[in-house]
């Protein structure tokens, strides 16, 4: 057994207790934390109301969470708008959050995952019958791609009212059009784009084709 002075009261106990045994009772010990602890405490101004509040770390901005919910929404109000793309399912406008975002809804994200998954207009003709087709097609443009002009091989047939999909698509000569895939792909890659109130069309087969189109509300 040992002597050791109370850091709080001051009053001499035993202990057998090796090692920082410093108060003699728990009330002690939790006095003690108390009056240190509000000892460190410093003044800080809310970032967002502007209220004076107690805090011991100095990074702290804000004196509730509900202030700190607060200044999280009026940022995003601020925020710059993000791109404004058109869905390529239903058409809709949508702001555009990320690159890999191509649908304004997870209904329209599902039924252009049934379309990948189901079978093209094309794809439902007899195969006799669509290879006719797709020959017929590319001889019209003298086997050159529709966009580039170079020749083709390998290419897709696109459908110019935009519906290659459905019992209702149209599958007649004048409505296709035989391209490269990668042309395929940049023919549908445009987005709509608002910059300072001014709205206009950008995508890769636009700046392929050296064209800038912008939309002037009436």
């Amino acid at each position: 057994m040992r002597e050791v002075n109370c850091q709080n009261c001051g009053k001499v106990f035993q202990t057998a207790q090796r090692g920082h045994h410093k108060f003699c009772s728990i009330e002690c010990r939790t006095d003690w934390y108390n009056q240190n602890r509000r000892s460190k405490l410093k003044d800080f101004v809310c970032s967002y109301c502007g209220q004076t509040f107690e805090a011991k770390d100095k990074r702290r901005l804000y004196c509730s969470r509900e202030c700190a919910i607060a200044a999280s929404n009026q940022r995003q109000k601020e925020r710059k708008p993000h791109p404004i793309k058109i869905c390529s399912i239903c058409g809709k406008p949508f702001e555009w959050t990320r690159n890999s975002k191509r649908y304004c809804s997870q209904s329209c994200c599902d039924k252009a995952r049934s379309r990948r998954k189901g079978k093209s207009a094309l794809k439902t003709l007899p195969s006799r019958v669509r290879a006719a087709l797709r020959e017929d097609v590319a001889d019209r443009q003298d086997n050159l791609c529709w966009l580039c002009g170079d020749p083709i091989e390998r290419f897709d047939v696109h459908h110019l009212d935009g519906d290659g999909y459905g019992d209702a698509a149209d599958n007649s000569a004048a409505n296709l059009v035989a391209m490269h895939r990668e042309c395929h792909k940049l023919f549908h890659q445009v987005n709509l784009i608002r910059r300072n109130d001014t709205w206009s069309l950008e995508g890769d087969i636009l700046k392929y084709l050296h064209l800038t189109v912008k939309i002037i509300k009436e």
